[in-house]
């Protein structure tokens, strides 16, 4: 089986971009509350997970998150860089369906937005941004 030579890269830098936020919003003063982020967590986790599964069953095939608590863990770090990103750089003052319609629009994006690349499809666009921009184009 071939080495997946992103996954060293997506754990840093869920691990930055985590560690950045807590500090962020513990130090830094970030007006965003920590509501956000689980609750962009949690979104951004169902999303990806429901999204992976209608897939991998309409293909019959076995789902990306299967094979372990590893491979599971492995699965949800796009969704989480994505997921913590949105709760980053978005300000919705205390209302939190915005945070959670831009995550799931965030992780929906990279099934939607997608070219056949050699034998797998990659999403093209960057699912944060997708998510943060479409949030904003409709819910102003």
């Amino acid at each position: 089986m071939k080495k997946d030579m992103r996954l060293a890269a997506l754990r840093r830098f869920a691990f930055a971009i985590t560690a950045l936020t807590i500090f962020g919003l513990w130090i830094l003063g970030f007006e965003a509350s920590y509501a956000y982020v689980f609750v962009a967590l949690i979104t951004g986790y169902l999303t990806d997970i429901i999204l992976e599964t209608i897939e991998a069953k309409t293909k019959g095939q076995k789902a990306r998150y299967e094979g372990g608590f590893i491979a599971f863990i492995n699965f949800l770090l796009p969704a989480h860089i994505t997921a913590v990103a949105v709760s980053m750089l978005l300000y919705s003052n205390e209302q939190l369906w915005p945070i959670a319609f831009a995550s799931a629009v965030a992780n929906g994006s990279k099934y939607i937005f997608r070219l056949k690349i050699g034998n797998r499809y990659q999403h093209f666009l960057n699912p944060s941004n997708a998510g943060i921009t479409i949030t904003l184009i409709l819910l102003p």
